[in-house]
């Protein structure tokens, strides 16, 4: 049950014991007793009011239908009783007090069944079967030594019904028209009966209470093994999240590693290679534009070179040799763009840039991984951007670790004339590329209608799952 505080719950209290199953079931099994009982009555009602029919003036009606009454009274009090219990199932204390329920429930069943019998026939009446039905209830419900018990009352009462209609201390009901008026008193038919019935009720308790406790005792060891299984799955779930951090963190080292120790050093050997051979000599220009009309030749409808490390002239061979846009990226230039203290900042380069005639140049995100000074940036955007001698505006590209929830910032800072460059950011998509284009898409158009981003999401399933996958 829970422990929340509510109008409608009684407070909760300590936990209920290992054995809870058990009184669990006997509680439902209780309820379903209560509900059968009512048809019993109405049943016996119906046999009461077709057997007067039958044998008018035999069957004295006013005991039959006041015991009838009796059980329909204690089962009302029993259904009443069982709704408070249901409502505090959940304690130990009312768990607990399901076992005198149900024998309170049986005991008074038997006596009911007997005084029923003997207004209606005793010895002479078929339904003493009924006593079977009642004690195969026992054996569902409780304890072998319980259901044995009850079996031996049942022939107590039985037995003791007969002996005293016999000795004539109790008065004897014949059925006038079913059998003779004296089969009451034949010995040999009375313990013939009796001991008919006995051996009946008992090898059905042995039968029941075989069944039931097999089933007990399976239902005892799948509980066990539930309950092992769910502490083995709480295990395998911390070790899942174990193991996926640990994958992130590889993946995030792979990253950082590929990204700040491959270009650097391929940028030293670029430099070597140009500071032995020259800045781009006429022969080695004819080899840019080669390369570049061949990619062009192919498909390609941009080239991108390294301006720090191919140099500025390369650039300006390219963006006056061919047709397309030329890529400007900035490999290394954290090793003299980062110290405060000396080197050269990104505005020198990116009106170098500009004057080479790139089209785009990195110059760092406002929100990223690569994210720069925003002073900075905004002095990089303006340099790229303002009027300046004529020449040709540059877009800067904000690229890094930029995936959809990143893209407001960087379109915030440099406008909607820029790049927002996602690699990751738009294959990582949980869902594919084709959805990871997508969300970066709906990221753009959050943020041109003026509308916060995670409130787009909302009606926007590509977008929703992106910043669900990146926030974790």
């Amino acid at each position: 049950m829970s422990t929340e505080t509510t109008t409608s719950l009684p407070p909760a209290e300590d936990e209920v014991p290992a054995v809870a199953p058990f009184y669990e079931e006997l509680s439902e099994r209780i309820d379903w007793l209560i509900r059968l009982r009512w048809l019993a009555v109405v049943g016996t009602l119906g046999a009461i009011v077709l057997a007067d029919w039958r044998l008018p003036g035999v069957l004295p009606m006013v005991p039959l239908v006041g015991v009838v009454g009796f059980v329909a009274l204690y089962n009302l009090v029993f259904y009443l009783f069982s709704a408070e219990f249901r409502y505090f199932r959940g304690r130990p204390a009312k768990l607990r007090s399901s076992p005198l329920f149900a024998h309170v429930q049986i005991l008074l069943d038997l006596l009911s069944l007997t005084v029923l019998l003997h207004y209606s026939g005793g010895v002479e009446n078929p339904f003493a079967l009924y006593y079977v039905f009642h004690v195969v209830i026992a054996s569902i419900l409780l304890p072998p030594v319980a259901s044995f018990t009850y079996a031996g009352l049942a022939i107590f009462l039985y037995g003791g019904m007969v002996l005293l209609e016999y000795a004539g201390l109790v008065p004897h009901i014949n059925l006038v028209g079913v059998v003779g008026p004296d089969r009451y008193r034949r010995e040999t038919y009375l313990v013939a009966t009796v001991f008919a019935l006995g051996t009946t009720l008992f090898f059905a308790v042995a039968m029941a209470s075989t069944i039931a406790s097999r089933l007990r005792r399976r239902e005892q060891q799948l509980l066990e093994a539930g309950i092992a299984a769910a502490h083995r799955a709480e295990e395998m779930a911390e070790l899942n999240v174990k193991l996926r951090e640990l994958d992130d963190f590889r993946n995030r080292f792979t990253m950082i590693v590929t990204h700040e120790l491959r270009a650097p050093v391929a940028a030293i050997q670029s430099y070597i290679k140009l500071i032995l051979e020259g800045f781009v000599p006429p022969e080695r220009q004819q080899e840019i534009l080669e390369r570049a009309e061949d990619v062009i030749d192919r498909g390609a409808n941009m080239v991108m070179v390294d301006v720090l490390t191919a140099g500025f002239s390369a650039l300006e061979v390219l963006s006056r040799g061919v047709k397309v846009p030329v890529h400007v990226h900035r490999t290394m230039h954290g090793a003299f763009t980062r110290d405060k203290s000396h080197g050269i900042s990104m505005v020198p380069i990116s009106r170098l840039v500009r004057m080479a005639g790139g089209t785009n140049l990195h110059t760092g995100s406002y929100l990223g991984k690569m994210a720069g000074d925003r002073e900075e940036n905004d002095d990089c955007r303006d340099a790229l951007r303002d009027g300046w001698y004529g020449l040709r505006p540059v877009f800067p590209v904000a690229s890094g670790g930029v995936h959809p929830g990143k893209v407001r910032p960087n379109l915030e800072g440099y406008g909607i004339d820029c790049i927002v460059q996602a690699g990751g950011g738009v294959h990582g998509h949980p869902w594919g590329t084709t959805a990871g284009a997508t969300a970066m898409v709906q990221a753009v158009e959050a943020w041109r209608a003026g509308i916060s981003t995670e409130e787009y999401a909302k009606s926007h399933k590509e977008l929703e799952a992106a910043l669900k996958f990146w926030s974790r």
